[in-house]
């Protein structure tokens, strides 16, 4: 008896793949505290696996599994192998495992996603066509909302928006729109290219001058590098009569990209700005070859710590998105300096020592390796559709009339004959689908390598990379040539429990990474609350996020600040010692996860400080152990200095605190803090003039340090009684 299918599960994993890949660019909620990175990560992870469970269902119901035969495979699965036991030996596995807060696309679970992305593209995408102008048109949106935000309009608002007039559209920041836009540019002068009417490429030009001056308006000079090397490189593969055949629309859209540029900002600018209007787009493109330039320079100085790093741990690296982790603590002493005060380098800003440090000298050359067969399968493929195909058929897709071709149908298929030329679904014929192929293989490479070149300067973000393995698939599926399918055979009962199986672990995982969007809204609103100065509120909110994500190291830190501002706050002995506790076990666990963490060994040595201060306990060398411990992991930490050099004080240690002050200032010139704190000290000894001095070194390093200003007045009315 034959079985009834209530759907086709193929369709449904093409449908599944549409949506990703419209959603994907496009969703984000501002109203989180992770407001881009997380919606586009759960709407990964969610659709994703759903799409996994149904290709489950389906080799279980067919009891077979197909695949393409291609060198490519066994590159991913030796990258993900790789991948997976960097995880397992990471510094931080639950940090590796679920990606950093604000990122995600480095986490293990993330390229779990690529590779099901990858593996489903090559077995199963028939059609790309589809796929590709569901980005294209995702990308339309992506780029007007640019162009609105380019006039100083944006709809939504949220903590960290980046500075006009650099546009972020739906991405959150100009350095994650700006990779996106160049893998998608080459897309679409490939449907330009192929387009048979004037009307149609006409169409295709406007939606990639959209997107061109959406990238010049990103200001990120790693994704204009990366965009110039992308352009080169589709010119020298793609045919050369189809490149003269479209040349007239080409520069079109090059010189209409860089008038419109000049002219865009004219319409909103004041009068007196109109003539400055290309102004800064040209310093910020001349700023790329200084190299005294300081966002240079602050690489630079990653890339020599970055080196560091991957000496320290060869092998496997750090594990992977463990970078910002371990970064403060192999940091040169002028990174600070040159980046800010405060600042961490969360990725190598370049991927090839990203993946040094993360994942190691191995895992650097799987994925090397990878990148070698995946460019190597797409210039045979367009050195395959550059070649002279025969026999020669007219656009139509129909040769001249033999009688051993079968009439063709309206569709362009006829019977299947060895004699008659294999049709795309668009009915060109051989010659229309070697040039398809040819341009495909073209404009893929292109978005690789500019996405490649960005890379070396930048990092990746989540949507960028899903396009990656993405293409590999397409570039995998242009190239195989061999199928094969494995048979099995499992009983009809197994084959229900294992599909009720995936069925529940699908389910309890789209529970999970929707808790986890719950809980940055909780995340959010307890620091609304917190900045009213609400910390009841503060608290029930932030505690509900960790009880929804209890993975996320960020919350328990919040939470544990949070604790320890109520321990000097809360009335009663036992609402302190309650709020002690809590915030003493909150850092705990953040430093169980990640034994290595700086700031919450400083954040729990000031709740012991709290704890000596407020509850008289005797804490101090609980304190002094935390933050010299922070030291250690963070040699630059200065209030980790100051911390210790204060408790250090209280302990009749004089001499040592003024060294450990000193040390502070030697290392942070210019933070004001440290001198406040080292006057403070000769006050309390006694010593005044060097009290003085330090105070007015304070107010030359910050004139609006007030706490300066006013113990000066004060000892000077002193004194002159």
């Amino acid at each position: 008896m034959k079985r009834i299918l209530f759907f086709n599960e193929e369709k449904v994993i093409t449908a599944g793949l549409l949506l990703l890949f419209f959603l994907l660019p496009l969703v984000f909620q501002p109203f989180l505290s992770d407001p881009f990175a997380l919606p586009k990560a759960t709407v990964l992870r969610i659709i994703t696996l759903f799409i996994f469970a149904i290709w489950l269902m389906k080799v279980l119901r067919e009891g077979k599994i197909k695949w393409q035969s291609t060198r490519l495979n066994l590159c991913i699965l030796v990258f993900l192998g790789i991948y997976g036991l960097s995880t397992l030996f990471s510094v931080s596995p639950r940090l590796s495992l679920w990606g950093m807060h604000g990122f995600y696309f480095e986490g293990f679970l993330s390229f779990l996603s690529y590779g099901l992305i990858y593996f489903i593209t090559v077995n199963y995408v028939t059609d790309s066509t589809k796929i590709l102008k569901t980005i294209l048109i995702a990308t339309v949106i992506v780029s007007v909302y640019a162009l609105v935000q380019a006039t100083g309009i944006t709809f939504f608002v949220w903590r960290g928006t980046p500075p006009y007039p650099r546009v972020w559209s739906t991405f959150g920041n100009p350095n994650f729109l700006g990779p996106y836009l160049i893998m998608v540019i080459p897309i679409y002068l490939i449907f330009l290219m192929n387009a048979e009417t004037v009307r149609k490429k006409f169409l295709y030009s406007l939606f990639t001058l959209l997107s061109l001056l959406a990238l010049i308006f990103t200001y990120s000079r790693a994704a204009w590098l990366g965009m110039v090397v992308g352009l080169i490189v589709f010119v020298l593969m793609a045919n050369k009569k189809h490149l003269k055949t479209n040349l007239c629309f080409l520069i079109g859209i090059l010189f209409s990209s860089i008038i419109l540029a000049s002219i865009y900002p004219r319409l909103y600018l004041r009068h007196k700005e109109r003539a400055t209007a290309m102004k800064p787009i040209l310093e910020r493109a001349v700023s790329t070859v200084d190299l005294k330039e300081p966002g240079i320079t602050a690489r630079l100085s990653a890339w020599e710590t970055t080196i560091k790093m991957a000496l320290k741990r060869p092998i496997l690296g750090f594990g992977p998105d463990t970078v910002g982790m371990s970064f403060r603590r192999f940091m040169s002493k002028d990174y600070e300096a040159l980046a800010g005060r405060f600042r961490t380098a969360g990725y190598a800003h370049n991927e090839f020592l990203q993946y040094a440090v993360t994942v190691g000298i191995v895992g650097l050359t799987a994925y090397l390796f990878l990148l070698f067969t995946f460019f190597g399968l797409l210039l045979n493929v367009a050195r395959q559709g550059k070649s002279p195909l025969t026999p020669t058929l007219s656009p139509q897709g129909r040769g001249e009339s033999n009688p051993l071709t079968p009439t063709l149908s309206h569709q362009g298929r006829g019977e299947s004959n060895p004699l008659t030329p294999t049709l795309s679904p668009q009915g060109r014929g051989i010659e229309g689908e070697g040039k398809y192929k040819n341009l495909l293989a073209s404009g893929l490479c292109a978005s690789c390598v500019a996405l490649l070149i960005n890379n070396q300067f930048s990092f990746s973000t989540l949507v960028p990379a899903t396009l990656l393995w993405f293409f590999f698939g397409l570039a995998t599926s242009l190239s195989a040539r061999v199928k094969k399918e494995f048979h099995f055979s499992i009983p009809v009962p197994f084959r229900y429990v294992i599909s009720g199986l995936v069925v529940a672990v699908a389910g309890l995982f789209c529970f999970y990474s929707l808790r986890f969007l719950v809980a940055s809204r909780f995340d959010r609103l307890a620091q609304d609350y917190q900045s009213d100065g609400n910390w009841q509120q503060a608290i029930v909110m932030q505690e509900k996020s960790v009880q929804l994500n209890p993975f996320q190291g960020l919350y328990h830190m919040q939470l544990g600040k949070i604790y320890q501002e109520m321990i000097g706050k809360a009335k009663t002995a036992e609402e302190k010692e309650k709020f002690f506790a809590k915030s003493r076990d909150e850092y705990q666990h953040e430093i169980a996860a990640y034994p290595h963490h700086a700031l919450a060994y400083n954040g729990l040595g000031v709740t012991y400080i709290y704890a000596n201060e407020f509850l008289n306990k005797e804490t101090l060398p609980e304190a002094a152990g935390c933050f010299e411990k922070a030291i250690e992991f963070d040699p630059y930490f200065i209030e980790a200095y100051s911390n210790l050099a204060a408790v250090t004080y209280q302990e009749g240690e004089v001499k040592k605190a003024i060294e450990l002050y000193e040390k502070s200032i030697e290392l942070r010139p210019a933070v004001a803090l440290s001198y406040y704190n080292l006057g403070n000290l000769y006050a309390q000894e006694g010593d005044y003039s060097e009290a003085i001095s330090y105070w007015q070194k304070t107010l030359r390093v910050d004139p609006n340090f007030k706490e300066a200003e006013e113990r000066l007045l004060h000892v000077w009315q002193e004194m002159e009684k």
